[in-house]
């Protein structure tokens, strides 16, 4: 009859709800420890609704390797995977974009000025985002360069250090 959800009660059977976005049944929404559900629940509902719209998503496709950094179960592998979302990050590019366009004819107008300064500042555009990403490429390049440096230097210092512990260990269970 119910089910368990942060440790609130929440009725299995939609039936038992008063309304779709009340506590217990809905989002339950706390503010200083009350209950808003009431005055806050549908206007979060909506909002969830829109961010998981195809629309909004697209906008946000590359973004959602960055949720993966959570799943990492240590610090090596949370390297590893931030590494390679540097990896896939380190361009940038103006294909993505839009001009905004404006209503009516002196929305016309002026959308075509608009159109007529992209084509003339492109260029300038492009020539520094080339020169931006071979910035981002080397900066990544050397991050990742330093970490397998530091990682190669910290294997090493541990197998010197297991060596002198069994010269230690040795050498006490000589003497003893």
């Amino acid at each position: 009859m119910f089910r368990s959800m942060n440790s609130a009660m929440i009725p299995s059977d939609p039936s038992l709800c008063e309304s779709p976005h009340s506590s217990p049944c809905g989002p339950q929404v706390l503010v200083a420890g009350q209950d808003r559900s009431h005055d806050f629940g549908a206007e979060l509902s909506k909002e969830g609704e829109t961010l998981g719209s195809p629309a909004f998503r697209k906008w946000f496709a590359e973004e959602s390797a960055v949720l993966e950094l959570g799943n990492a179960q240590n610090e090596t592998e949370f390297q590893d995977r931030q590494f390679a979302i540097f990896g896939v990050r380190t361009q940038l590019s103006l294909s993505k974009f839009e001009l905004p366009t404006t209503a009516g004819a002196v929305g016309k107008l002026v959308n075509l000025i608009r159109s007529l300064l992209w084509r003339v500042t492109r260029h300038p555009h492009d020539w520094t985002i080339f020169h931006q990403n071979n910035i981002n490429e080397q900066v990544i390049r050397t991050l990742e360069h330093e970490v397998r440096l530091r990682r190669r230097e910290a294997t090493e210092l541990r197998e010197r250090l297991a060596a002198l512990e069994g010269r230690v260990a040795q050498s006490e269970s000589i003497s003893s």
